[in-house]
């Protein structure tokens, strides 16, 4: 007679639950009996110290509270009945998921013997965590491991079932991962690194509630990221004393619930604070390095904190929440204490456990150095999410009022366009293609690119060799048409041969390199793939490139390569034709930052007072949303705006900002001796012209004269010999 197991898979069985021949009826029993053993007793924390190995390169031996203590709290409240819910944010090395994903994993199917779930942001990063995180605790940790099924599919990448009816699965964020489940627990980790709107059917937090909700006081939704999200009101004030910026994601969440801080006790005066950036001071040094490792605490009594005292600290510091009317501070269980059935804490980078207040202090000095130099807020950006463990509210989005023309014509100084001021090492050239003119603009760069717009115009006239370009009377009679004609492209011809001529000096700079929006009106793509061929046929692709955007969603700024496909069907694919790709946010922000520095230096956009006032109204034709810039209204032109981010673009390809300045390429060198510097017969002044050159002349490209000065060399080792 076959006999079948009851309810669950048994160590004993073999496939399809069969009983093994040799087993004993007591030990099937035995087995299956566990499923009734009720709950542990044991808090979290406990169940972690009791049962958590460590075997890793930063720890050894049993789980510690004592290394993390504001992680206990928010432990022990997970297996809480009185809240369903569980946010917590927090800084990186801060050992948000160690103590709350992976303890809470251990408690569950040890103590608990529940289903749950785990989403984390994408498919990689959850089999990655499967196999990094919870398969090595589960081999170091025995009482873990002596949970586990052994039969077949107990132990795969995504499920994990534990002896007692324990049942872990792994999920990212999709439709069907929320859908038709029952559970008891679910786990979102790195919420903010997740879609907001997930099919259309609501954001993680709120679709993992509603996973729960048939287990009632059992069940909990315990959430824990770094903020990422941008803060969507740059007017905002807090209305009480723990309230987070609006934001989506975790920010959100954590407005939902008590609204917990960290609080430390000042180990000189014992006044009790909240553990934040602001009450650091970093002033002391004359760069970075001796600042940052001079930085220290100070309570609001002034006190001075030094590193050493954190972990005391952190060790005697505690929780307060929220009260009910938003201006009081209580500890878990306060009778005044938020009504909410959600637990939320936010914890500041500089109590996280991992994480020295020099280096804290080192990376957001050199953020803020880099903003200063390039305009980018990236490191910034990264400084304050990851290290501040803060949401972001970037500076073009708070400073959008000092980017209007009046502003700009301000801070315009006066000087002659076309001229170039002392201090340009090299110009560049770049173009956006309209459906009848090329616009046209030349910046000069200098050290530490620094940038004057030397030249702004339109190119609105077809060359005299293009078809139907002129009539019997040699008068134009049409509009250039970039986008029908071939030919007209040879209007940008001239750009390779003009020489701007350098104030006060006897000579003039030519172009160092020239871009291309390679978009445009429908046919002007094609057009310009067989533009810059004709001139790398000629020996010019070190001095012409073509541009585009690319996804917002890139971390890079720049990159150089070939297209490797088209989406477009009106667009061709030119497999042959490297391509300057730019994250267009990315660089307009630096543009921005650029347009609105204040002191002169390095990065400061200079703009000539006598420009067209219309060119000073492109600038300004765009706004910085949460995402990306928009147009402020329909139809306002911003060429000049885009032109001035391509010109970003094409400097980073040519290696702008890795020139040492002491000591720069042929291009980049100062005076006469510059590889694109050409003499002229009388100093340039403001009267003076932009010149076309009509022949070839002495150090017109870097590659001829390089040849020069290999001829010459050559010529005097044969007289030598």
């Amino acid at each position: 007679m076959t006999v079948h197991a009851p309810i669950k898979v048994s160590k004993y069985t073999r496939n399809k639950g069969q009983l093994s021949p040799w087993c004993k009826p007591v030990d099937v029993l035995a087995d299956c009996l566990e499923v009734l053993t009720p709950p542990s007793r044991i808090s979290v924390v406990d169940c972690a110290i009791q049962s958590r190995v460590m075997q890793e390169d930063t720890a050894q031996g049993s789980w510690d509270p004592d290394k993390v203590p504001y992680m206990v709290e928010p432990m022990n409240m997970m297996a809480s009945r009185l809240y369903t819910g569980l946010v917590f944010i927090g800084p990186a090395r801060a050992g948000k998921s160690d103590s709350l994903i992976l303890n809470g994993i251990l408690y569950l199917m040890t103590s608990a013997s529940c289903k749950a779930m785990l989403v984390g942001m994408d498919q990689k990063s959850v089999s990655d965590y499967s196999t990094a995180e919870i398969d090595r605790m589960i081999r170091n940790c025995e009482d873990l491991r002596n949970k586990q099924e052994t039969g077949r599919g107990a132990q795969t990448l995504y499920t994990k079932l534990f002896r007692g009816g324990g049942r872990l699965t792994l999920q990212w964020p999709t439709p069907a991962a929320f859908a038709q489940k029952t559970l008891r627990y679910v786990f979102l980790t790195e919420r903010d690194r997740m879609p907001e709107n997930i099919g259309g059917d609501g954001d993680p937090f709120s679709l993992a509630r509603r996973r729960v909700q048939i287990a009632g006081s059992n069940g909990m939704v315990v959430e824990e990221t770094s903020p990422s999200k941008p803060i969507k009101d740059r007017n905002w004030s807090p209305k009480t004393i723990h309230e987070a910026p609006p934001c989506d994601g975790g920010m959100n969440d954590y407005n939902l619930g008590t609204r917990a801080r960290y609080y430390w006790t000042c180990p000189h005066c014992a006044d009790e604070f909240e553990a934040d950036f602001s009450k650091m001071k970093c002033d002391d040094g004359s760069n970075i390095q001796e600042r940052s490792q001079n930085s220290h605490m100070t309570c609001s009594n002034g006190c001075v904190i030094d590193q050493i005292e954190k972990r005391e600290m952190n060790k005697k510091g505690r929780w307060l929440h929220e009260s009910e009317c938003g201006q009081k501070a209580v500890p878990i269980g306060d009778p005044e204490i938020r009504k909410t059935n959600i637990l939320s804490y936010w914890l500041k980078g500089v109590a996280a456990a991992f994480q020295s207040w020099p280096k804290l202090a080192f990376d957001t000095l050199q953020a803020e150095q880099t903003y200063k130099n390039t305009g980018s807020e990236q490191a910034l950006q990264t400084v304050y999410n990851t290290g501040h463990g803060e949401p972001y509210l970037l500076r073009m989005v708070a400073n959008q009022e000092e980017l209007n023309a009046d502003k700009l014509k301000e801070r315009a100084e006066f000087r002659q366009m076309g001229i170039v001021p002392k201090g340009v090492r090299f110009l560049t050239a770049q173009v956006d293609v309209q459906g009848g003119s090329f616009e046209v603009q030349v910046d000069g760069w200098g050290s530490g690119l620094e940038r004057w717009l030397i030249d702004r115009y339109s190119i609105t006239t077809p060359p005299d060799n293009a078809p139907a370009a002129v009539n019997a009377e040699g008068k134009s009679r049409r509009a250039i048409l970039p986008a029908q004609y071939s030919e007209d492209w040879d209007a940008l011809d001239s750009l390779s041969d003009k020489i701007y001529p350098v104030e006060g000096e006897n000579f003039g700079l030519k172009i160092r390199a020239v871009t291309i929006d390679r978009n445009g009106p429908t046919g002007a793509t094609e057009k310009a793939y067989a533009f810059w061929r004709a001139k790398r046929k000629a020996g010019l692709a070190h001095r012409w490139f073509l541009n585009t955007g690319m996804s917002n969603k890139q971390t890079e700024r720049m990159v150089f390569s070939p297209p490797q496909r088209s989406s477009d069907k009106y667009r061709q694919t030119a497999r042959d034709v490297p391509i300057i790709k730019l994250n267009s946010t990315l660089m307009k922000d630096e543009t921005f930052a650029s347009l609105t520095r204040e002191d002169v230096g390095p990065g400061y956009y200079h703009l000539p007072s006598t420009m067209e006032a219309r060119f000073f109204e492109e600038f300004c034709a765009e706004q910085r949303t949460d995402v990306k810039w928009e147009i402020k209204k329909s139809g306002w032109r911003n060429e000049c705006f885009d032109l001035a981010y391509y010109g970003k673009g094409l400097v980073l390809q040519l290696g702008g900002e890795t020139i040492n300045w002491s000591s720069p390429p042929a291009w980049a060198i100062d005076g006469l001796n510059n590889s694109f510097a050409v003499e002229l017969e009388a100093p340039a002044s403001d009267a003076t012209d932009v010149i076309e050159a009509k022949e070839p002349v002495a150090k017109l490209d870097p590659i001829q004269e390089r040849a020069k000065r290999f001829a010459e060399m050559s010529r005097r080792r044969l007289q030598g010999a």
